[in-house]
């Protein structure tokens, strides 16, 4: 499909960024706001299946004492287990996404507080089988796997139990961890709370007469215009703002750290990195050689920046260049619709099925298209309802990098949706290191149709530059927050002050190394140096988004097997998709075709950076 590349908005609802600011839910049509009445039809009927299941936990009682009696009456604890975190996982997914729509109304937002407390109280029933179930020895494991072919469905769970054994504590040491685990919920809760709903956001008068207030959602639109003092302006206004505010964050994030550091340790292991990374069996060399690797490629992100700054035509990049657009007759502006089809032709190559459940997707009400006042900013997938599909959140405003948003959290949809078709739910849950795959996929091929369907050297030029900014944004930014996510966790666990200065100290030094400050490549102003207090991963997973980065560089070797016609790579990736949490993430992808154990992957991905940036300097020429 050919497309046009200057789509007007639809009337009934121009997104400039004045009515970004202004628009209330109610104003927005339906069909452009998620359904979840196929979660629960009311508050009310969540509230009454929250107090089924608290009721339902007792049942866990029968089995106390009896779990080494037989291989069934194993299988009967694991069945009630599995089926009772089902249904909170159902409770944890209404909970988050109607909390979602308005950060403000208290009414919604406090069912996750309701969540946890019910929540809690399963956890602390659950982790009383804990001495119990180390208590059978290994070969008692095995023998009831023999002999009852139901437990199969549980053979990952029981690899765990026995992989983890010395990281288990007792019955009573479990539960203090389980009430520290909800306190330790709360930092994040904090951030966001301050972040989206009560940090008062600086307004600012616009060249054009405009005055825009820069919001979490508005501010990422205005440093993506052309106009350059514009750029400056809302970067001066909106980092001044959060440098007021680097103290709280300061203490949020070192709070959120030594909640981490205190579980790591209490389950004895030697630092949060190596937590993190046991759950999902990852070698901790994986990390470390991904900072190794971006460091010594840096220069190929340098050239990448001269290139940025040669088409701004700037004498000296700056920092608040990093979103600019490059080409200037080639920007694009999408209506949703027209998104939609584009998104439907470019994820093609995956198949006829993959094509119809994204459309299922679209028409069946998962997505929540447009930002409105006080719904959560950026993006995410929801996908903790296994007997339900998925949910996506986006704030579309039309442009090319939304686009490839919607284009990014509908990969993470479709994995969970394969995942859950085709496990059981105690193996769906697929693992955090290869869940951006599927997001960075659906990017890659998104970016190929439009650069397969450019009308111009203009358009081809932009897009490849669009291209890039993936690698700037997916691999060599997160790998500069994974740095920094290392470097604080290393002085919380040192007992190091970590105060918001010390903080922005840090980031902006690992900021400077990596934009190329002191090799004049790209001026860094102090103001960014507060730019890590925006990062809501940093409270949210520790040490996950490193996870973007090996995502990445997976994702560069199997997208071209399959975009190259190779039947065997797309049914090893759709195969993939599906495996859910079934092995474990290494072996998930050695079977697809890519082991991140070795650079290889790494390699492939800067060789295809310098062939793009190849073709922009041809094209130029």
């Amino acid at each position: 499909m050919k497309f046009k590349p200057f789509v007007a908005f639809a009337a009934a609802l121009l997104l400039s960024l004045t009515a970004t600011a202004q628009l209330n839910r109610a104003e927005v049509p339906d069909k452009y706001k998620w359904n979840l009445s196929d979660l629960y039809p009311s508050n009310e009927a969540w509230y009454e299946h929250k107090d089924k299941l608290v009721a339902e936990v007792q049942d866990l009682e029968q089995y106390h004492g009896k779990l080494g009696q037989s291989a069934q009456m194993l299988f009967n604890y694991f069945d009630k287990r599995d089926y009772l975190l089902k249904e909170f996982n159902k409770l944890f997914s209404y909970a988050v996404l109607i909390g979602s729509q308005d950060l403000t109304n208290d009414k919604n937002r406090v069912l996750s507080h309701v969540f946890e407390s019910a929540y809690m109280e399963f956890q602390m029933e659950e982790s009383s089988f804990t001495d119990e179930i180390n208590q059978l020895t290994d070969s008692v494991l095995y023998q009831f796997l023999k002999q009852e072919p139901k437990l199969n469905e549980y053979r990952m769970l029981i690899s765990d139990i026995i992989r983890q054994r010395l990281h288990t504590l007792s019955d009573s040491e479990e539960n203090l961890i389980v009430q520290v685990r909800m306190m330790g919920g709360s930092f994040n809760k904090i951030f966001s709370l301050l972040m989206d709903a009560e940090m008062p956001c600086p307004t600012i008068t616009l060249a054009n007469g405009e005055s825009v207030e820069l919001t979490q959602t508005n501010y990422p639109v205005v440093m993506a215009t052309r106009n350059r003092a514009d750029r400056a302006k809302a970067f001066k206004a909106f980092w001044e703002n959060y440098g007021q505010y680097q103290g709280s964050c300061g203490e949020i994030l070192t709070g959120q750290i030594q909640y981490y550091d205190f579980c790591a340790r209490a389950h004895k292991f030697e630092s949060t990195l190596q937590a993190q990374l046991f759950n999902d069996s990852i070698p901790e060399s994986v990390y470390y050689s991904l900072i190794e690797n971006v460091n010594k490629n840096l220069p190929t992100f340098h050239r990448y920046l001269r290139l940025k700054q040669r088409l701004l035509g700037v004498d000296q990049l700056r920092y608040y260049d990093m979103y600019a657009p490059t080409v200037e007759e080639s920007d694009f502006e999408f209506t949703y619709e027209a998104a939609q089809s584009i998104l439907l032709e470019a994820l093609k190559p995956l198949g006829d099925d993959y094509v119809k459940n994204v459309k299922s997707a679209f028409e069946g009400r998962w997505i929540d298209v447009y930002p409105t006042r006080g719904k959560e900013s950026g993006g995410y997938a929801e996908a903790g309802a296994y007997d339900v599909h998925p949910y996506i959140l986006i704030n579309y405003t039309g442009n090319y990098a939304e686009t490839s948003t919607i284009a990014h959290e509908m990969g993470h949809a479709m994995h969970a949706l394969y995942s859950s078709k085709n496990q059981t739910h105690t193996n769906a849950n697929y693992s955090l290191f290869v869940a951006e795959i599927a997001s960075t996929f659906n990017e890659a091929l998104f970016n190929d149709y439009m650069l397969r369907n450019s009308n111009s050297k203009a358009q081809r030029i932009s897009i490849l530059m669009n291209i890039l900014d993936d690698y700037k944004g997916t691999l060599f930014r997160q790998a500069l927050f994974a740095e920094f996510e290392l470097e604080v966790h290393k002085l919380v666990s040192q007992n190091e002050p970590t105060t918001g200065q010390i903080l922005s100290e840090l980031y902006g030094g690992l900021l400077r190394k990596y934009f190329g400050h002191d090799l004049g490549i790209c001026y860094c102003d102090e103001l960014a140096n507060v730019e890590w207090s925006y990062v809501p991963h940093f409270y949210e997973d520790g040490f996950s988004v490193y996870t973007y980065c090996t995502s990445f560089t997976a994702t560069q070797s199997l997208v071209s097997r399959i975009l190259s016609g190779d039947k065997k790579a797309l049914n090893r990736y759709i195969k993939l998709l599906s495996s859910g949490g079934s092995d474990y993430p290494i072996n998930q992808l050695k079977e697809a075709g890519v082991d991140l154990t070795t650079s290889e992957p790494f390699d492939l991905t800067i060789k295809r950076m310098n062939e793009l940036m190849d073709e922009v300097e041809k094209l130029l020429k």
